[in-house]
């Protein structure tokens, strides 16, 4: 399961106690001007918490309306998975702080999305050989950058879930869910509502939305068993060297080369 998803899982199972002794002594008054300086340094609960959940209607774009806009990157790399023949894809523009849905090459829904705290694309190597409980520190916290793919799965605490495939730790992965609420001072509730993408990466690595996200992504996306889905580098000048035609994808998710992935793409946490 995902860094974020391990942490969902792995927290939930074995640290829920110390979640809760985190979430008693975490500040939880911080102002929201505030988040754009940095995420807080509180030590994150062990588990996801479903929490309170906000309302749909402030996060979401439907696609009912206007394409949503794209970034000069996620158009870049649109570009990219036509040339590849990926019609129907989700993409994550870390920059942004968004998750956009793509069905027959065309943008048709767009979402707030939570990302890894820190801000480089690729997952250290000696993170898949480690414990969840042994990847602390922020050069953990990735999402990492690439072309992978997802699968629909659930999670007992988060319910839908859709699970990168490429990615697997020692006892963790990384997953789009929904939000977690179990460090009350992190304010992920309140990110999602925010505008702006500097006040997004605050996860483990994992990608967190806004609950009916989920429902929206299932809903629009194809009844495939692998989903393509493009994650932006933070660092423009990667998305030449991530973005490879088809075949290397293919080849390099073959058990010979999956290390090789796993350097190129990151790591999932809540």
């Amino acid at each position: 399961m995902p860094f974020d998803r391990l942490i969902c899982r792995q927290l939930h199972r074995s640290v829920i106690a110390s979640g809760v002794a985190v979430m008693l002594s975490a500040q939880l008054l911080y102002p929201a001007a505030a988040f754009a300086a940095g995420p807080d340094t509180a030590p994150h609960s062990a588990g996801r918490n479903a929490g309170t959940l906000m309302s749909h209607d402030v996060a979401v774009e439907l696609s009912t309306g206007p394409a949503p806009e794209l970034s000069a990157a996620a158009q870049r790399v649109s570009r990219i998975a036509a040339q590849n023949g990926d019609q129907d894809f989700l993409m994550i523009d870390k920059l942004e702080g968004r998750i956009i849905a793509f069905e027959h090459g065309r943008a048709t829904f767009s979402g707030a999305a939570l990302t890894g705290e820190s801000l480089t694309d690729t997952i250290p190597p000696d993170a898949f050989s480690k414990s969840f409980s042994e990847t602390r520190g922020l050069k953990y916290k990735v999402t990492p950058a690439g072309r992978f793919t997802v699968s629909p799965g659930y999670d007992p605490a988060y319910g839908e879930t859709l699970d990168v495939n490429e990615v697997q730790g020692k006892d963790w992965d990384i997953s789009i869910h929904r939000v977690w609420l179990g460090a009350p001072s992190e304010h992920r509730d309140v990110r999602l509502r925010t505008a702006t993408g500097q006040d997004k990466h605050i996860t483990y690595g994992c990608i967190d939305v806004e609950p009916d996200t989920v429902r929206q992504l299932l809903r629009h996306l194809p009844h495939m068993a692998r989903i393509p889905l493009y994650i932006l580098p933070v660092d423009e000048h990667l998305i030449a060297t991530l973005f490879q035609p088809h075949e290397f994808v293919r080849n390099a998710t073959a058990p010979a080369a999956r290390s090789a992935v796993r350097l190129v793409s990151g790591t999932t946490v809540r």
